[in-house]
């Protein structure tokens, strides 16, 4: 079952219900991923399925998940979805590599290898190889290494910022939040019921200038 919240009516609407293939799944600890006013979401046989709310109807459709071009000897462990550059992405990860996938046509669905990355750098620092979450911009992934997260700056020269997570469990999962500087209404559309006080001030003002005017105050 899934609901949409509509923020020009300010309320919940229950859309048809979503079916999936046989035995598949949303895939744990794997957030909905956002672009080009669209949510996807990764599936357990590595499809991906798309949701999307225009004038007033929804649309879902499942498509494929581009396959991976190493060597044959590279065998994909890891695998999640992102937002690189206001487009869908890929992350493919296995020991020494990281393939990123972006997603160039998203009415044909047709996806392109952007980068092959090596972690061998990073293995020699941390002692292991990281797993990617996320992509802090064009140029930065945000690795975890538990109990570090690793701010990985993989072009024109590698660098790399590690930052203690400071928490004593690790979390199920780690995701970017980037806020914006829109303002957000929360409280809603505004109703006749919020203007009621500014209302009555108004007329009694008007009441009191009578009431001067009528007395020769």
């Amino acid at each position: 079952m899934c609901e949409v919240f509509d923020s020009n009516t300010w309320a919940w609407k229950q859309l048809k219900h979503v079916s999936l293939p046989y035995s598949v799944w949303l895939k744990i600890y794997r957030p909905c991923v956002t672009s080009r006013g669209a949510c996807y979401w990764h599936l357990t046989n590595n499809q991906v399925l798309a949701f999307s709310y225009e004038d007033d109807k929804e649309s879902w459709e499942i498509f494929d998940s581009p396959e991976p071009m190493s060597n044959s000897d590279y065998c994909v462990s890891y695998a999640k979805l992102v937002e690189y550059q206001g487009r869908l992405a890929l992350i493919y990860s296995k020991g020494e590599l990281m393939e990123l996938w972006v997603m160039e046509d998203h009415e044909k669905k047709v996806w392109r290898r952007h980068r092959l990355i090596s972690l061998d750098g990073l293995k020699q620092l941390l002692g292991h190889y990281p797993s990617p979450e996320a992509y802090y911009n064009s140029d930065i992934a945000l690795m975890e290494a538990w109990p570090k997260v690793v701010f990985y700056k993989f072009q024109a020269g590698s660098s790399y910022k590690v930052v203690n997570a400071m928490l004593e469990n690790k979390p199920d999962e780690i995701f970017k939040l980037q806020s914006d500087f829109e303002i957000v209404n929360l409280r809603g559309p505004w109703r006749w019921p919020d203007f009621s006080f500014i209302f009555f001030l108004f007329g009694f003002s008007l009441f009191c200038y009578f009431v001067r005017f009528v007395l020769g105050l």
